[in-house]
């Protein structure tokens, strides 16, 4: 039978990634939040910098925040290779319907071009069932495992779910540290299948920063005016919303704004916040503090750049060097930005409370390790830790010093 001489788009594909003999493995990854945009930007652009004729990446965004993702990803210089966008008409869908809907979607664009290898990075629905979709075609998964340090995390939460079976189902896990390979091995996950990379937002920041994406080439250095030392940003994140929470914080807020009369607060809220009422009610009449609505994100990362020595007593998705997340009962926050005005730099866990070097996060070349990992699996078809060299943090070289003097 004669064909028609036109290719599949799976064909289409195929035949893009065969050049010369050379088989140009496929690598896609998908991008559900704002959060997941700002990790997985550097570990994409490392890879199309660098992948030659071994591997070429797609990445796709998939779901509700379509605006926040594309300005994420502009100021990284990327922009996505497909957009899958969902409309309910009229009415809000429930969980089944959005699983359902999302499921069909990713489904469709994975069998349109099948991957070769999946990367995926935190703990939304789109990333989860993305992971599953992958898994159910035997589609590797690398999964960028949500550092630890994030936040307090709600056991019976829809995201603690997500985040098991993304554990479950992923070929190779990669974590920002020692601390979050032992948490894996605790609940079963083999050696061989983590690599401890260190967190990629920092390296997200080391390319805005000192790359000078967001400013057209110029990189950027010291603030002006003397900002730094007048003016103190809060960031509100998701773990934020509970009424306790939010409210310890603006009381501390208060608490520090009284004793601090010198010092300008500033509140950026998330978008579609509905706990503004709350926070005026508490900080409206103070007159030292300022409640800013959500704002575009390259113009919430011009502030970052202008405060960023200042600590944040609040908490969002990025914790650059220099800011720090100080809890989230009252006299946490206090004490940790007193502490931090004092000079005595340090970040409180929000749950035991022990202090922890910044550096624990990164070193800025998580993406360079991710990068060679996919690299040699490119090679031999193996994902394994031995691709590159481990991060390792202050607390890994202090505990082996301890060690070896005992």
């Amino acid at each position: 039978m004669v064909g028609s001489g036109l290719a599949s788009p799976t064909q289409t594909c195929r035949i893009a990634s065969v050049s010369e003999g050379v088989v140009m493995r496929q690598v896609l990854a998908v991008v559900g939040t704002r959060s997941e945009m700002v990790r997985l930007a550097p570990v994409i652009r490392r890879l199309r910098n660098e992948g030659g004729r071994a591997v070429t990446v797609r990445w796709i965004q998939v779901g509700d925040d379509a605006e926040q993702i594309w300005q994420t990803g502009a100021i990284f210089g990327l922009s996505p290779d497909h957009e899958i966008a969902l409309n309910y008409g009229p009415g809000p869908a429930n969980l089944l319907e959005h699983s359902w809907a999302l499921t069909n979607a990713i489904s469709k664009e994975i069998e349109c071009c099948p991957p070769d290898l999946l990367v995926v990075q935190g703990e939304s629905l789109p990333a989860m069932l993305a992971a599953q979709q992958a898994f159910m075609r035997r589609v590797p998964v690398i999964y960028l495992a949500t550092p630890s340090y994030c936040g307090l995390r709600q056991t019976n939460g829809k995201k603690n779910s997500y985040r098991k079976l993304l554990n479950a189902i992923s070929t190779f896990q990669c974590v920002a540290n020692e601390e979050d390979l032992m948490q894996l091995r605790e609940r079963g996950v083999p050696a061989f299948e983590i690599g401890i990379t260190g967190d990629t937002v920092v390296d997200a920041i080391d390319t805005v920063t000192r790359h000078g994406v967001l400013n057209g080439g110029k990189a950027v250095h010291d603030s002006v005016d003397g900002l730094v030392s007048t003016r103190i940003l809060v960031l509100l994140g998701a773990e934020s919303r509970w009424v306790g929470s939010l409210t310890d914080l603006a009381l501390a807020i208060a608490d520090l704004a009284h004793s601090l009369s010198d010092v300008e607060f500033t509140v950026v809220l998330e978008p579609g916040a509905a706990y503004r009422d709350l926070l005026t009610a508490i900080l409206g009449s103070t007159l030292n503090v300022a409640i800013r609505e959500s704002m575009p994100y390259p113009e919430f990362l011009r502030l970052l750049q202008q405060l960023a020595e200042d600590p944040i007593p609040g908490q969002d998705f990025v914790q650059p060097p220099g800011l720090i997340f100080a809890g989230q009962r009252r006299d946490q926050i206090v004490r940790a930005v007193m502490a931090l005005r004092q000079g005595r730099r340090q970040a409180i866990d929000p749950i035991t409370d022990p202090l922890s070097a910044i550096n624990s996060l990164g070193d800025g070349h998580a993406a360079s390790r991710i990068t060679r990992l996919i690299l040699n699996w490119s090679r031999n078809q193996i994902l394994t830790p031995r691709a590159f060299e481990p991060f390792r943090s202050r607390q890994a070289f202090q505990g082996r010093a301890i060690t070896e003097v005992a």
